[in-house]
């Protein structure tokens, strides 16, 4: 029998109260040459987080004494950049709060446990290149919302969080340029939003080489459109099939 302990960036700890989800997620990153530590609660499992030890963390949304989006919240300020995977549904509207986090994503508790592991795998091989100050895989909400861009005309927004977007647009805009983005959705109530926003990346879309495709930063969201933006960005996690952030 092997005593040595197991390499710490082949360890995960997955947290979850059902022991018939936690152990199956388990199964699924031991057959991938992980080392699993379970936990049955955030409680337990924020007493056995130990910084730079776990390679990543998988945690159950609704929980005893700890729920998931607490969880998240203490590993967050213990070590940033652990890559983490909270399990949830779209009643978690705490999810928004996490957004702000680097190395992080939320999975739709429907999918198989297959599915959560290649979060985390994605999240272990997502090299953290700075963008906008915070690492490249903080992560945003997919969104196909269409857009006023200023006097460029008509864009779609591709990617969305409450501090900046993805767009695309019929016509070239340059880096820097301070605009106005008009949009609206279902999640508004038919009430649009005007957000004034830089532009700090720009390129021609690799699929479409008459589109323009943009990064930009909001320069700040007004009080009164920050509830209806959370709006808009909670109806677009619920309806979607697929693991709900996608990197910028």
């Amino acid at each position: 029998m092997d005593d040595r302990s197991p390499e710490p960036a082949r360890v995960v700890l997955v947290a979850h109260n059902d022991p018939v989800s936690r152990i199956a997620i388990c199964n699924e990153f031991e057959a991938a040459g992980f080392h699993a530590i379970e936990a049955s609660d955030g409680f337990e499992a924020l007493a056995l987080f130990y910084p730079r030890f776990f390679a990543g963390v998988v945690t159950a949304f609704e929980m005893p004494r700890i729920n998931g989006a607490h969880l998240v919240h203490a590993l967050k300020r213990c070590e940033e950049d652990v890559p983490t995977i909270l399990v949830a549904d779209e009643k978690a509207d705490t999810l928004l709060d996490l957004l702000i986090y680097p190395s992080f994503l939320a999975v739709h508790k429907a999918h198989p446990p297959s599915v959560i592991f290649g979060a985390l795998d994605a999240l272990l091989s997502t090299p953290a290149e700075k963008v906008f100050g915070k690492p490249r895989n903080a992560f945003r909400v997919r969104t196909k919302l269409k857009a006023s861009v200023d006097q460029f005309g008509a864009g779609t927004i591709s990617n969305l969080s409450m501090m900046g977007a993805g767009l695309t647009t019929e016509r070239p805009i340059p880096l820097n340029t301070r605009l106005k983005i008009q949009f609206s959705g279902p999640g508004l109530r038919l009430t649009s939003v005007t957000l004034e926003a830089e532009v700090v990346w720009a390129r021609t879309s690799e699929q479409k080489k008459d589109r323009c495709e943009l990064g930009v930063k909001f320069v700040d969201v007004p009080p009164k459109y920050q509830p209806k933006l959370r709006a808009l960005l909670m109806r677009e996690l619920s309806r979607s099939n697929q693991v709900w952030h996608s990197p910028m």
